[in-house]
């Protein structure tokens, strides 16, 4: 019996032995430092500023003034450093990655407020992958009656923005490497007198409702005019009609086609505008008022127009720029590039974009780019026309926006 005691007292001493050295090898694990029951030792914590819709919202942008400048603690970050951690290596340096954060949007921000404090109003910023976007409007209440607060408003656009250029990449089978420009700076006012003072600071341009410069820089300014707009769906058709010009000036070279394609360039803005509104009713101009185009029914009288002999030809239209469409114009050069992107291969449009940038005159850059000379085009064109459009009118109500300029 005592032999056996002895063998079993030995074994309980290995059995330690084995139990006490496991600690000293999680302590190595953990930079020699004792354990954190409050931030795991990680040297960080979750920040408890920003709930789960609101990580919802930043989770999809860059930067965002309105989480740095309220989140007096974590300044919008995922996570803040433990100021209790037990493991001061892990704390330092989660301190030292916190801080850099932090320097780093308050450089972004205060360049932001530095650019635009001639315009003496407060403005919310957001940054997201292709865009920059100044936003002063207090709230939008859209078309299902839901209402967003300026800074969720805010989101929302960013979020559109962010679907169109990726829609629009998509449609033309554009890579990003084929983009000059990937940055736009969008300005989004309630106010009309700050749209001007913006239009005339940043791109020299005195703007009724919209002004824009594309290029480097990419610059699209307006306001949310709710007198002619009355609901708030309006105002995002106004926005990706002008952001079409902005995004295809960017494609392979920075040149734009509203002087040598106006057809193509004004055309292209106002398929998007029918592509996700089914109405259109934004145009462009230099500085001049422009021509009133009402939200009718294009498509029945774009038709109907076209059996009557009523409408200009390809050939008319073909060297037009954009601030010489007028009438019905509008409508027939909508129908010219829905033609192509529908009834022919859409992906070959960045192909005649390309010959347009490229100096090539309209006819040569069609012919290259579908194999369609101006008779040619005329004709499959009407065909399309005759045999896809409606022959009668849809019943709704028709409003008349502001005019707008560039």
């Amino acid at each position: 019996m005592v032999q056996s005691g002895r063998c079993l007292a030995w074994g309980s001493l290995i059995v330690l032995s084995i139990f006490v050295t496991f600690p000293g090898a999680a302590r190595a694990h953990d930079d020699d430092g004792p354990r954190c029951s409050k931030c795991k030792t990680t040297g960080k914590l979750e920040n408890a500023y920003l709930t789960p819709s609101l990580a919802a919202l930043e989770a999809k942008v860059v930067h965002c003034s309105y989480v740095f400048e309220q989140d007096k603690k974590g300044h919008g970050n995922a996570w803040i450093p433990c100021t209790r951690c037990r493991n001061p290596a892990l704390a330092e340096t989660a301190k030292r990655q916190f801080d850099a954060i932090v320097a780093k949007k308050t450089k972004w921000l205060d360049r932001r407020k530095q650019k635009d404090s001639f315009l003496n109003t407060e403005l919310l910023y957001v940054e997201t992958e292709h865009f920059v976007i100044a936003w002063d409007i207090p709230k939008i209440v859209t078309k299902e009656k839901k209402t967003y607060r300026m800074h969720e408003a805010m989101h929302l656009y960013a979020d559109r923005l962010e679907t169109f250029y990726s829609d629009f990449m998509n449609y033309f089978g554009i890579e990003e490497k084929e983009i000059r420009n990937k940055t736009h700076y969008v300005y989004l006012f309630e106010r009309q007198k700050h749209s001007f003072k913006a239009a005339k600071e940043l791109t020299g341009l005195n703007c009724w409702n919209a002004a824009k410069m594309p290029g480097n820089p990419s610059i699209l300014i307006s306001f949310y005019d709710k007198a002619n707009m009355p609901g708030e769906e309006l105002f995002h058709q106004h926005l990706i009609h002008h952001l079409s010009h902005l995004l295809n000036v960017s494609y392979y070279r920075m040149e734009w086609m509203a002087a040598t394609a106006g057809w193509a360039d004004e055309g292209l803005a106002h398929f998007f505008e029918m592509h996700y509104f089914k109405t259109a009713s934004n145009t462009c101009d230099e500085e001049g008022e422009e021509e009133e185009v009402s939200n009718s029914d294009w498509e029945y009288e774009v038709r109907r127009d076209l059996a009557a002999g009523k409408l200009p030809s390809f050939a008319e239209l073909l060297n037009k720029s954009v601030t010489s469409l007028h009438g019905m114009d509008h409508q027939t050069v909508w129908s010219f590039v829905d033609f192509l992107l529908k009834k022919r291969d859409p992906r070959k449009f960045k192909l005649f974009m390309k010959a347009i940038k490229d100096k090539k005159e309209c006819r040569e850059a069609l012919k290259e780019a579908y194999g369609l000379n101006v008779i040619t085009f005329q004709k499959e064109w009407e065909e399309y026309v005759l045999s896809t459009y409606r022959d009668k009118p849809l019943k709704r109500k028709v409003t008349r926006p502001r005019r707008q300029r560039r």
